[in-house]
């Protein structure tokens, strides 16, 4: 089994239990909203794993419902990042002709299942809330040419804060994913949820 489908089955593990563990439906809780969840930004690495990593991007999507007018809603996300390390690799170097080295990064693709906490919208143009939950993470050290090694599925918790900005229908967040085995990852992202 690849990384990718490992983390897939890490990912859809975590949603059945979601589902599983739903509170009851209440008829006085409303009709079920659902939002599309787009975004990306800048992701810091912390300590951890194996490689010096500097920098990179995030890129993630995602489906966020929850009762009308209730505090709580239930997210499932899909991410991608990517690292540039300090690690180049160099290359041999045919009859003295100058050599360029080649910069490995670490991607990871991984999936989230989160509750988000807020008030409601109707109160204020700025809408803070809390997010916390559960992910899968399959990452793995390449070159720029994308080729690249083994990769590892590990598994971690994400909390973060963030920001709704109902009238625009964007949101800014700060996370961190404490990830097993692996570098923990700080990502700012702002996107939209539609």
């Amino acid at each position: 089994m690849t990384g990718i489908a490992r983390a897939a089955l890490g990912t859809a593990t975590l949603l059945s239990l979601a589902l599983l563990l739903r509170p009851p439906p209440l008829r006085a809780q409303g009709e079920v909203s659902t939002h599309f969840v787009v975004g990306g930004g800048v992701v810091v690495p912390r300590h951890g794993g194996d490689e010096e990593l500097r920098t990179g991007y995030q890129l993630e999507i995602g489906v966020e419902a929850g009762r009308s007018g209730s505090v709580v809603t239930y997210r499932v996300e899909g991410l991608y990042d990517r690292f540039p390390s300090g690690v180049t690799l160099a290359f041999p170097c045919p009859l003295g002709v100058a050599c360029r080295g080649e910069t490995l990064h670490e991607r990871r693709v991984g999936g989230t299942l989160d509750i988000v906490m807020a008030p409601s919208p109707a109160a204020s143009p700025l809408v803070p809330y809390v997010v916390g939950g559960l992910g899968a993470y399959w990452h793995e050290l390449t070159g720029a040419g994308g080729g690249g090694g083994d990769g590892a599925t590990d598994f971690g918790v994400d909390l973060g804060v963030g920001v709704r900005l109902p009238r625009v229908h964007a949101f800014i967040e700060l996370d961190v994913h404490v990830v097993t085995d692996a570098a923990d990852c700080l990502p700012l992202t702002v996107g939209f949820r539609l």
